[in-house]
């Protein structure tokens, strides 16, 4: 099984990965720390973590994947080609979603399950690796800090700097260094 990394977006025809072993990790242009991701990660057994967190079928969470971005070494998109059955989470009524962290042994990824109403899922976790317990853990916490703090705040605050803006004059919070400037992505407490 080999990894395969694509930065920047896919493209419509043809999908990173699909002639290698069918996963991809997609990252943003200039977004990439290589993990070290083994190519035998999946060989292990798999883990998972619930967050105890539930939302609703229908409910948006578009901060949930930033959120991931800035507090999860290692994120990326994962492409996944559909023939890969041991990632198939329809025969436990899970739902997969794209947002994963990759470090060196670990691949952790975000999936739903059914919760006790039928209108609501809960947020979850499931890894694959030596550290897979650890990383679907550290993802199911971003979650439940996602939930609880940020999820019917204001969201995050984004300041751009100039590309040759020096650290010490930035504000806190996550920098993602671009081609022509520097953002920086707080959250301030919603709550």
């Amino acid at each position: 099984m080999r990894f395969r990394r694509h930065a920047g977006r896919r493209r419509a025809s043809g999908a990173p990965g699909a002639a290698g072993g069918g996963l991809a990790l997609l990252v943003d242009d200039g977004g990439w720390d290589d993990p070290g991701l083994s190519d035998d990660v999946r060989a292990g057994e798999r883990s998972a973590a619930w967050s105890g967190e539930t939302i609703g079928r229908s409910e948006a969470f578009d901060h949930l994947f930033l959120r991931f971005a800035t507090e999860l070494p290692g994120f990326v998109r994962l492409w996944v080609d559909q023939a890969q059955e041991d990632l198939d989470p329809v025969a436990t009524g899970e739902k997969m979603f794209p947002f994963a962290a990759a470090d060196k042994d670990a691949l952790a990824y975000m999936v739903v399950r059914p919760a006790e109403s039928a209108d609501r899922v809960e947020l979850g976790a499931r890894a694959f690796g030596g550290h897979g317990a650890q990383a679907a853990q550290a993802m199911a916490e971003v979650e439940r800090v996602w939930s609880r703090a940020h999820r019917h705040g204001p969201g995050p605050v984004y300041r751009v700097y100039p590309a040759d803006t020096p650290d010490d004059v930035l504000a806190p919070g996550h920098v993602v260094d671009k081609r022509h400037s520097r953002v920086v992505i707080s959250w301030p407490s919603g709550n």
